[in-house]
């Protein structure tokens, strides 16, 4: 594959990509310029491809597809697999700060993909190199390499980064105050809490909550950074309280967006970009460093002066990457100076900083200690899927965080189930108005919280793998010293996510699917609460019940195989299930149906 490349549309020496996997350095002249990189990717077992963003498998050939990155949003990667899931081409840049553009579009003619990538360079830009990936593996372990070659080194996580989150957004949003969070946090303390972050509403003092019609001016009184008075009259008397419960307290923060009625809307509007107003609020141009310097400083501050344990920085990707109009390099000193002044006024190493999806990048390993997953009120599998993404741009032992979970009040028990099992891929975070939860619901919140404790260890520092089908995630699995735990999204796929033989340690099945599950006798099943789920005859099979879960061995697995292929074996229809089971993009062609066993 030849690989042309251009600095300032003068043509470099061109590039030959000959071997499976290659690292090619670019040849550039060095400065500032445009460097632009092109080459075609033969459309050839290709139904497929991955992009480092919020909604990462697109399981469908897009005519054209564009990726923007830079230091406060994605990074430079991309695979096309086939629906095995095996890579057919996995490329991206080791640069992660300066602006970049990836541009494929389809050449009909030539049954290519065109791909074209942009780079701002300027004189800090250094080296870079493209690689290239042809390998026929699975298209998440050439992604996972490709991602560890760029990772920075990080010093490492504090030990609050890995315990549950109670968040007030979803359950008050702007009608929050002092006297609200203090009747709150002692039940998120009880539930197994150990972080509280007081959401936006905190820095004016109306009284609000989200709807279609207070949206359109929801930003207007931010940016200055200062705590209302009327809402939280003592703010550091209050968080002191808040932390005598052993719980960590962060304040929501945001650098990027002003508000109209904001002080510093009308001091520096020279430092806002052109966007549009969103809001009633505009953006900051980080490339305005100075301003960016005084931000960062008020935010050391508000810590300082409250006595704060961290704080939740949001937005910092809203300011898109455009390598005609950098603005990545300036971003980045932006997010260095901010994670700074938070960690200088935290005692020790203990500061506690979440970034969100969107920014969830190896390049922002160092800045902050928990990435969250974007916003997913009500879907549970939105959140399920988020987690995984944030997982595949970050690698395993990253603190990730779920969105808070949040659902009505009159829910499904089942369903309040799998919002708590869907985040088990992360850390857990809710934002329910605990006050007004039945007791059955507490019982359920509670077991969870039980649950990810009891099996932290393996959850925060396992190895995690995912199966996707048609571009969602199917099951999420977690290897610890002791055990392996599979959040099943889709029943049919049980066999696949066991599919491995390297010990007999205990497996956990958490049923976050539509369909019960029939298990071997020897398999202990319990309910969404965590009560056994006795079969109503002895005689019967367990049954890991809807929202429930199951503990088993792999020898009782292969055993429940071995049962059921002699119940079904001379069925030809089964055995055409068990054929096309073969077929499917699982990169597994051993593994049985099980699917007449699911109800």
């Amino acid at each position: 594959m030849k690989i042309h490349v251009f600095f300032n549309q003068a043509e470099c020496s061109p590039l030959e990509f000959q071997e499976e996997r290659e690292r090619l350095e670019l040849p550039l002249p060095g400065g500032d310029g445009l460097c632009t990189v092109k080459f075609s990717v033969p459309l050839v077992d290709i139904q497929q491809y991955w992009l480092p963003k919020t909604e990462g498998v697109c399981n469908r050939l897009s005519w054209t597809f564009e990726l923007l990155c830079g230091a406060q949003s994605g990074f430079s990667l991309c695979s096309f697999f086939n629906r095995a899931g095996e890579n057919r081409l996995t490329f991206g840049m080791d640069d992660l700060v300066d602006d970049t553009r990836i541009y494929a579009e389809v050449n009909q003619a030539a049954c290519t993909y065109d791909v074209t990538i942009e780079i701002a360079c300027c004189e800090e830009t250094g080296t870079i190199h493209l690689l290239l990936d042809r390998r026929p593996i699975q298209w998440m372990d050439a992604v996972g390499e490709a991602r560890e070659e760029v990772l920075p080194d990080v010093p490492g996580f504090p030990e609050d980064a890995w315990k549950p989150v109670y968040c007030t957004w979803y359950a008050v949003h702007g009608a929050v105050d002092a006297a609200w969070v203090e009747r709150t946090a002692p039940l998120a303390a009880n539930l197994g809490f150990h972080t509280l972050i007081v959401d936006d509403g905190w820095c004016y003092p109306e009284y609000k909550r989200v709807t279609p019609e207070t949206l359109p001016a929801w930003y207007q009184d931010i940016g200055d950074w200062q705590v209302d008075a009327t809402k939280f009259p003592d703010m550091p008397s209050h968080v002191k309280r808040v932390q005598a419960l052993g719980m960590k307290y962060l304040l929501w923060t945001t650098a990027m967006l002003w508000g109209i009625r904001s002080k510093r809307f009308a001091e520096h509007p020279e430092a806002l970009t052109s966007l549009a107003l969103e809001n009633n609020c505009r953006k900051f141009d980080a490339r305005h460093e100075e301003v960016g310097r005084e931000i960062a400083h008020r935010l050391g501050e508000l810590v300082a002066e409250n006595g704060l344990d961290g704080l939740k920085v949001d937005f910092v990707d809203v300011v898109p990457n455009d390598p005609h109009n950098p603005n990545g390099r300036a971003s980045m000193r932006l997010v260095q100076a901010i994670s700074g002044a938070i960690r200088q006024n935290v005692a020790g190493d203990n500061a506690l900083i979440e970034f969100r999806q969107g920014y969830d990048t190896p390049q922002m390993l160092p800045y902050a200690t928990q990435f969250r997953a974007a916003d997913a009120p009500f879907d549970y599998i939105l959140n399920f899927e988020r987690c995984v993404q944030i997982r595949l741009c970050v690698g395993d032992g990253v603190p990730v965080h779920a969105d808070p979970a949040y659902w009505a009040e009159d829910e499904k028990p089942e369903n309040i189930a799998r919002h708590l099992i869907a985040m088990m891929v992360g850390v857990p975070m809710l934002s329910m108005d605990l006050e007004k939860l039945p007791p059955a619901t507490v019982a359920i919140v509670r077991h969870w919280m039980d649950f990810y404790v009891d099996h932290q260890f393996t959850l925060n520092f396992g190895h995690w793998e995912f199966g996707f089908l048609e571009g969602h995630c199917t099951w999420a699995r977690v290897t610890g010293e002791e055990e392996h735990i599979i959040i099943l999204a889709d029943a049919t796929r049980l066999a696949e996510a066991t599919d491995f033989r390297e010990d007999n340690l205990p497996i956990w099945v958490l049923n976050l699917s539509a369909q019960e599950i029939w298990c071997e006798d020897e398999t202990e099943v319990f309910q969404y609460d965590g009560t056994p789920a006795e079969p109503e005859d002895p005689d019967d099979f367990p049954i890991i019940p809807l929202a429930g879960y199951g503990k088993f061995f792999l020898d009782d697995f292969d055993a429940l195989t071995e049962d059921f292929n002699d119940m079904f074996g001379d069925d030809d229809e089964f055995e055409e299930e068990d054929e096309f089971a073969g077929d499917e993009p699982d990169g597994h062609l051993d593994t049985p149906n099980l699917s007449p066993f699911l109800r």
